[in-house]
């Protein structure tokens, strides 16, 4: 996935989200319909197929450099600039 790809569902998520949010992606995985976007700010996106916004986790407030999936989609993992990584379930 490539960050015209990510603008593009950016976009689709609606133009006041393109507007007061900007992507600032550091990472993308995504497994079937489920995309999850790391972000410079230590949030990361998780993103439906047609790119709406379904929920927002927080990591921390350092850059995430790494995000994961489980083969199963149910567990995220998110590895901050430092070294601390933070799984959900």
């Amino acid at each position: 996935m490539n960050l015209l790809l990510l603008t593009g569902l950016a976009l689709a998520a609606g133009p006041e989200w393109s507007l007061t949010r900007p992507m600032e992606p550091t990472a993308v995985v995504w497994r079937g319909d489920t995309i999850a976007v790391a972000q410079r700010d230590g949030t990361v996106l998780i993103l439906n197929g047609s790119g709406r916004e379904l929920r927002r986790l927080s990591a921390g407030r350092r850059s995430i450099d790494a995000v994961g999936l489980s083969a199963d989609g149910q567990r995220l993992v998110a590895v901050e600039a430092w070294g601390d990584v933070t799984v959900w379930d």
